[in-house]
């Protein structure tokens, strides 16, 4: 019974040490894989967030598209919606939202997706300059475009939901528009990261020649 026992503790042990050594090389293999395909990570991270800001921004939107009631138009933005007065509980509810899904965006974007060191002041403006456009620009003057061609394709019964379509395809358009600029014009890497990741490079290429030497 003894050497029985001693075998199986010979085994567990062994297995456990087998354990050991592939959890350090599965974990150098994901790490190689990360620094590889950095992009693609990047690109994974920045969807899960995308989502994660989508949905605020949807929410945010149908509650106070339910809860503002003012349907008075909006005169002085009629330029705005396409020769048509935009009404104030919909453009207060369309509004507020796209600047709470792009503050959200770019917050943890900033922080979490590309790890950016530019200057956090100068990334905010120019990624409000950026927001200012996609509010106004795409979710307001192409948003009502769309809206309006939408709404006159779709039966009477059905014609209020050319709001919400119109509103995801904007939301769609965003997304493959501020990935590409975060990534190389508002939150990418600055010189101090690079100088760093080099300077690693550097220093694992001389270890195997040291370890060679000695």
């Amino acid at each position: 019974m003894e050497e029985v026992k001693d075998i199986i503790e010979t085994a567990n042990d062994q297995v456990e040490e087998n354990l050991e050594q592939t959890k350090p090389e599965k974990f150098e293999k994901l790490k190689a894989w990360a620094k590889e395909h950095k992009t693609i990570l990047q690109f994974i991270k920045f969807t899960l967030i995308s989502m994660i800001a989508g949905l605020s921004e949807t929410i945010v939107f149908l509650v106070l598209n339910a809860v503002i009631k003012d349907r008075t138009p909006i005169e002085a933005l009629t330029w705005l919606y396409i020769n048509r007065a935009p009404e104030l509980g919909g453009f207060i509810a369309m509004t507020v939202s796209a600047i709470v899904g792009q503050v959200i965006s770019f917050i943890v974007n900033f922080k979490k997706t590309f790890n950016s060191t530019n200057n956090i002041v100068v990334a905010a403006i120019g990624y409000a300059i950026m927001a200012f456009l996609i509010i106004f620009g795409l979710n307001c003057y192409i948003g009502s475009l769309l809206m309006i061609e939408i709404s006159a394709a779709m039966p009477d019964n059905l014609s209020y939901l050319a709001e919400y379509i119109a509103k995801l395809i904007c939301m769609m358009s965003s997304f493959i528009i501020v990935f590409p600029m975060n990534k190389f014009v508002i939150m990418r890497e600055g010189k101090k990261k690079k100088t760093g990741e080099a300077l690693e490079n550097t220093t694992e290429e001389t270890e195997p020649a040291t370890k060679e030497a000695e």
